[in-house]
């Protein structure tokens, strides 16, 4: 399965953090969670070229939890072309690796379900802790 999260752990003082664990196609593709919080773009953090730096008041304490995950648009395709128009390759590339991101993408579950198919949480008798881990409450099956 590819990567399309990174994990940190806050200091309470760091704000600064490398995007390198897996590649994206647009800054506005990468979302943040600390401790299990959805943050806001411009509010909380931005994103220049592969560097996600927190802003004044948003830093994240000592211990807790900082992920930072790609969460692809798959609307408009980053393409459109038109009849007699010319096809070129890297158009054709870069709306398949917008394709492929998205697809890679719908199995990984985040806090508050930001746009992707499956969301961690309860779900009253079950709980999803990841794509792979469910979780049925004892009882819930007669």
């Amino acid at each position: 399965m590819a990567v399309t999260h990174q994990d940190y752990t806050g200091n309470g003082s760091t704000d600064t953090y490398e995007i390198n664990a897996f590649d994206f196609l647009d800054t506005g593709d990468i979302k943040v969670t600390v401790a299990g919080v959805s943050q806001t773009v411009t509010t909380n953090y931005t994103v220049a070229n592969k560097t996600l730096t927190f802003t004044s008041g948003s830093i994240p304490a000592n211990n807790a939890a900082i992920r930072i995950y790609r969460n692809t648009s798959l609307d408009p395709a980053k393409h459109t072309f038109q009849t007699g128009a010319s096809v070129k390759a890297d158009s054709l590339n870069l709306n398949n690796k917008q394709l492929r991101y998205y697809l890679q993408e719908l199995g990984t579950p985040t806090a508050a379900g930001t746009g992707l198919a499956l969301t961690a949480g309860n779900k009253n008798d079950i709980e999803v802790v990841n794509a792979n881990d469910w979780v049925i409450r004892s009882s819930a099956v007669e």
